[in-house]
C-alpha cells in the first residue's frame, strides 16, 4: 500500500506541475527506474518516479493530438463518422466526430457546433465536412469550470463549426453499422418515445443512460443546491446496485442449483463484474462511469480472489487502477469527492456513529459525511448545501431502492408496453413527488453555503479535524476537531486598505466582464455574453468568480449598453445576488438609473466617476458609443473602463475640458477593434498598460494589428484575456501590480503568453 501511495503521489505531482517532464527526461528517469528497481530501499522513491514518468508519458502523448496552429482557423475538409450523442438545443447542434483516416497532424477526434443541422442526424453515420477548426481552449478564471482541461481529458483535439458551404454531404457507405454510441441513440429515441407523456422524462434518461441532455437549469439548480446531483449521474451508487443484485441473485440460483464443484460466491462476483460493465456501457462508457466500474470491480474481484482484504486496501487497488488507466483522473474533482466518500464511510462506520433505529443511521451517516465532504466542496466549487444531509437520507433510498429498480424493469419489459407502463407512470410518479420535495428545500434561504476557496493549509487542517471528528476514537475528546474547520470558514481574499482596490477583468471569450473591489465595495461592470444555448457568462464565470472571492452582494452593477456580449449574464447575476444600485446606459429593461455623465461615487478612499454617455447630444449615437464609461481613481492609480465605444464617444470625451482621462490602466474600447482607441484618444490617456477583453480566435479578428501599434506607439503594453486568461490589476501601498490567471494557476495545458509576469510589478503611482 505504501508503494501504491507513493505511485499515485507521481502521478498527481506531475499532472499538477506547471510543465511536463520532456520525452529526453522522461527517457532519462525510466533509465534510473530500472536501475533503482532493483534496490529495496528505494522502493517508495521508484514507486514515485514511476508515477511521474507515466502521468508525463501519457500526457504528452494527448497534447500532440492538439490542433497545430498551422492548420487553425483554416477551411479543413474531414471525412469520417459521428460518435457519442447529440446535443440539440435552440437550432444547433453539438457533436463529436471521428475522422477514418487522420492525416497527421490532424487530431483524431473533433467537437464540433452544426447550425441548420439535418433533423436525422444520428451518430455512427458517415459525413464529409467542411470545416474550421481551432485548438482547444476555454476559458480561464478564478472559481470557473475547466473546460480546456476536460477537453484534453476527453481526448478532444479540436473544437469547431461545420460550414454550409460548400455543403456538408453524407455517405452511408462509410457508417459504422454497429457502436455503442449507435446503439445508445437508438435506446434514446425509443425511450422519448415512451416517456412523451411523463413530466420527467429527462431525468428517467438521465438514470437509465446516463443522458442528462433534457435535463433544464431549473432541475439543475434544485439538485445542485440540496446536494443530490449525484443521483442523476451514473455513478458508483448506480452500479453498485446492479453489482450487488445481480450477485445476490446469482449466488441464491448457484447454491441451490448449481454443482457442488462450483464455487457460488466466485461465480456470482464475476456474473456481477458483467452486469455492472454492461450497464456502464449503456450509460456511455464515459470517465466517471468507468472510475465507478472498476471500484466495483475492485470489491468484487477481492471476492474472486478468496483472500480476506481490508476495506482500505481495496479503496487503494481501486485508485491506483483507475489513475493508471486514466491520469487525468486525478485533476478532476469527482475522483476525489467519490473516493473521499467511500473513505469516510469507512471511517465513520469504524468510529460506531450508527444510531439504533436505522433512519437516525442513515441521518446521522448523511450528516457525518456532509460535513466531512464540506472542506472539498468549498475547494472545488466554492459551495456546500447545509440540507443535503436531510435531502440525501429519504432521496437517495427513493431513487436507488425504488425509482431506479422500478426502471430498470421497465426497461427490461419495455417490449410489452402494458407491463412497462404502469412501471414508468409509478416511477414518473414517485420522482414527481421526491423532486417536488427537493424543490421545497431548495428554496430554503440558507440551503447552500458559499465560502471563499480556502488555501491548502486551510484544507488540510479541514480534512484532519474530519478524520479527527468522524474516525474511530482514537483521542478522548472529539469536539476540539471543530478548531480545525475555523481557518477553512475564515478564508478569504486579502484586505484591502481605504485607498487601495483590485480590479478583475474576467475571461468571458468575445465579450466584457469586469469587477472592481475596494475595501468594504464590490462592483460589477458588464456581466459578459448570453449564448444560444441558453446558458452565459454570469452564470459560468462572474457567479463562481465572486463566490471564489468571498462576496456576499453585489453593491453596484453597472451595465455599460444592452449588447449581449455585455449584458447577457445580468438575468442571471439579478436572480443570483442582492444588487444595491443598478445604472445603464438603456434603463430598460433593467429598472436602473441612466449612466450620465458627472455621476459620482466615493468608496474607502476611491473615486468612481462616470464619464459617458453625455445627456442630450448621444441620444441619436449608435449602441456602442452610448456606453457608460467609468473612471476609478485613488491616490494610488486609476482605471478607465470604456465598454465599447468608437471615435465618436472618444472624440466627445476627448472634447469636455473638464474630465481628466488619463488613466494608469486602460480597459480597451469595443474589444481591441480597429473603430476604436483612436490614436489621439490613446495618446490623451497615456495608459502603462491595456487590458483587453476578446475571445480567443474570434471571427473579428480583435485586438486589430493597427489599433496594438497605437497602444505601442503610447508607450503601453498591453495583455489579451484570450491568452492570458482573467486579468487582475492591483492598486496598494506597495506599488501597482497585476497577474495572469493562466500564470498564477499554471497548468501544463496552458499557453503562458511571454508578456504575462507572475505578478508583475508597475510602476508606483504618484
Amino acid at each position: 500500500m505504501p508503494c501504491l501511495l507513493a505511485y499515485v503521489g507521481g502521478l498527481w505531482a506531475a499532472l499538477h506541475s506547471p510543465v511536463l517532464l520532456p520525452w529526453p527526461g522522461i527517457a532519462l528517469g525510466t533509465g534510473l527506474l530500472l536501475i533503482g528497481v532493483r534496490k529495496p530501499r528505494l522502493n517508495l522513491l521508484s514507486a514515485f518516479l514511476l508515477g511521474v514518468l507515466w502521468a508525463s508519458g501519457n500526457a504528452q502523448s494527448m497534447l500532440t493530438e492538439s490542433l497545430p496552429d498551422a492548420l487553425a482557423g483554416r477551411v479543413i475538409t474531414v471525412e469520417g463518422v459521428i460518435t457519442g450523442l447529440i446535443d440539440t438545443r435552440n437550432g444547433l447542434k453539438r457533436l463529436h466526430f471521428a475522422p477514418d483516416q487522420p492525416i497527421s497532424p490532424m487530431p483524431g477526434r473533433l467537437r464540433l457546433t452544426w447550425y441548420n443541422a439535418p433533423d436525422d442526424l444520428a451518430p455512427g453515420q458517415g459525413w464529409r465536412l467542411f470545416v474550421k477548426l481551432k485548438p482547444p481552449h476555454g476559458s480561464a478564471n478564478p472559481g470557473s469550470f475547466d473546460y480546456q482541461r476536460l477537453l484534453l481529458a476527453s481526448g478532444i483535439g479540436a473544437t469547431g463549426y461545420v460550414r454550409q458551404s460548400p455543403p456538408p454531404s453524407r455517405h452511408p457507405e462509410w457508417d459504422r453499422h454497429f457502436s455503442l454510441d449507435k446503439a445508445r441513440h437508438h435506446i434514446s429515441q425509443f425511450l422519448d418515445a415512451q416517456l412523451a407523456e411523463y413530466r420527467h422524462a429527462g431525468i428517467i434518461k438521465a438514470l437509465l443512460l446516463a443522458d442528462r441532455r433534457a435535463l433544464d437549469d431549473p432541475q439543475w439548480q434544485v439538485l445542485r443546491r440540496t446536494g443530490t446531483a449525484h443521483l442523476v449521474a451514473i455513478s458508483g451508487l448506480h452500479l453498485g446496485l446492479v453489482a450487488g443484485g445481480v450477485f445476490w441473485l446469482a449466488r441464491q440460483v448457484l447454491v441451490r442449483f448449481a454443482p457442488m464443484s462450483l464455487t457460488p460466491a466466485i461465480w456470482a462476483a464475476a456474473l456481477a463484474i458483467l452486469a455492472a460493465g454492461a450497464y456502464a456501457a449503456l450509460a456511455g462508457w464515459s470517465l466517471p462511469t468507468q472510475r465507478a466500474w472498476l471500484m466495483v470491480s475492485a470489491v468484487m474481484l477481492a471476492i474472486i480472489s478468496r483472500k480476506r482484504v481490508g476495506p482500505a486496501r481495496v479503496l487503494v487497488i481501486a485508485l491506483a487502477l483507475i489513475v493508471t488507466l486514466q491520469p487525468m483522473a486525478l485533476t478532476e474533482p469527482g475522483l476525489w469527492l467519490s473516493f473521499a466518500a467511500v473513505s469516510y464511510l469507512y471511517l465513520i462506520f469504524q468510529g460506531r456513529l450508527a444510531a439504533p433505529r436505522r433512519w437516525q443511521a442513515a441521518l446521522t451517516t448523511h450528516l457525518a459525511l456532509a460535513v466531512a465532504l464540506a472542506p472539498l466542496t468549498l475547494s472545488f466549487f466554492q459551495q456546500a448545501s447545509l440540507i443535503a444531509p436531510l435531502a440525501n437520507v429519504w432521496a437517495v433510498p427513493v431513487f436507488m431502492l425504488v425509482a431506479v429498480p422500478l426502471l430498470m424493469l421497465a426497461g427490461l419489459f419495455s417490449v410489452w408496453p402494458e407491463v412497462a407502463a404502469p412501471l414508468w407512470r409509478g416511477a414518473d410518479m414517485l420522482l414527481t413527488e421526491v423532486m417536488h420535495g427537493l424543490t421545497v428545500l431548495a428554496e430554503i434561504p440558507w440551503a447552500s453555503l458559499s465560502a471563499p476557496m480556502p488555501s491548502p493549509i486551510a484544507l488540510l487542517l479541514a480534512i484532519l479535524g474530519s478524520v479527527w471528528l468522524f474516525g474511530p476514537k482514537i483521542l478522548p475528546r472529539r469536539w476540539p476537531a471543530l478548531a480545525l474547520f475555523v481557518p477553512l470558514l475564515s478564508a478569504g481574499r486579502a484586505p484591502l486598505e481605504d485607498g487601495e482596490f483590485r480590479l478583475h477583468v474576467l475571461d468571458v471569450g468575445q465579450g466584457s466582464a469586469n469587477v472592481l473591489e475596494t475595501r468594504r465595495h464590490v462592483l460589477v461592470f458588464d456581466t459578459g455574453p448570453r449564448f444560444r444555448t441558453g446558458t452565459d457568462m454570469g452564470r459560468l464565470v462572474v457567479t463562481p468568480f465572486l463566490q471564489q472571492r468571498g462576496h456576499r452582494r453585489i453593491d453596484m452593477l453597472i451595465i455599460s449598453h444592452n449588447d449581449l456580449d455585455h449584458a447577457g449574464g445580468a438575468p442571471t447575476l439579478l436572480k443570483r445576488w442582492p444588487v444595491g444600485a443598478i445604472y445603464a446606459s438603456e434603463p430598460a429593461p433593467w429598472s436602473a438609473q441612466p449612466c450620465q455623465r458627472g455621476q459620482q461615487w466615493h468608496w474607502d478612499g476611491v473615486s468612481l466617476t462616470m464619464l459617458g454617455p453625455p445627456s442630450g447630444q448621444a441620444a441619436t449615437w449608435s449602441d456602442n458609443n452610448r456606453s457608460c464609461v467609468l473612471k476609478v481613481s485613488s491616490p494610488l492609480g486609476s482605471v478607465l473602463l470604456t465598454a465599447d465605444i468608437e471615435a465618436k464617444a472618444e472624440q466627445a470625451l476627448l472634447t469636455d475640458t473638464t474630465q481628466n482621462l488619463s488613466a494608469t490602466l486602460l480597459i480597451a474600447s469595443h474589444h481591441g477593434s480597429r473603430g476604436a482607441s483612436t490614436a489621439a484618444f490613446v495618446q490623451t490617456v497615456q495608459p502603462e498598460w491595456v487590458f483587453i477583453s476578446s475571445g480567443y480566435r474570434n471571427a473579428f479578428a480583435f485586438p486589430h494589428p493597427e489599433t496594438l501599434r497605437r497602444y505601442a506607439d503610447a508607450g503601453a503594453r498591453w495583455l489579451n484575456t484570450a491568452e492570458a486568461g482573467a486579468l487582475e490589476a492591483q492598486f496598494t501601498r506597495q506599488g501597482i501590480s497585476f497577474s495572469c490567471y493562466r500564470q498564477t494557476a499554471r497548468r501544463f495545458w496552458y499557453q503562458v503568453p511571454a508578456n504575462c509576469g507572475s505578478r508583475e510589478r508597475l510602476s508606483r503611482a504618484d
